[in-house]
């Protein structure tokens, strides 16, 4: 009998989720070994770390003004 995962004998299969922890090399879609092929477009990098500019930003704005006891101010007041 071959060595594998027991689940295969009962007839359950791995998903085929990206799992972090699992051991052993990652495939991606139909069996591929590198999650991206080809050339990769940058503006989507972009859009995410400007969501991230402008959160960080709100975030410490409003801490700012909490820290100094200013809290009728408009940066504690807006919420995030």
């Amino acid at each position: 009998m071959p060595i594998g995962n027991p689940l295969d004998y009962e007839g359950f299969q791995k998903p085929d989720a990206y799992t972090p922890y699992a051991a052993g090399a990652k495939t991606y879609g139909s069996g591929r070994m590198n999650p991206t092929s080809g050339p990769v477009d940058n503006q989507g990098y972009r859009e995410r770390d400007a969501i991230a500019r402008a959160r960080r930003s709100a975030i410490l704005s409003r801490m700012q003004g909490q820290q100094a006891g200013d809290y009728m101010s408009s940066a504690v007041l807006r919420g995030m």
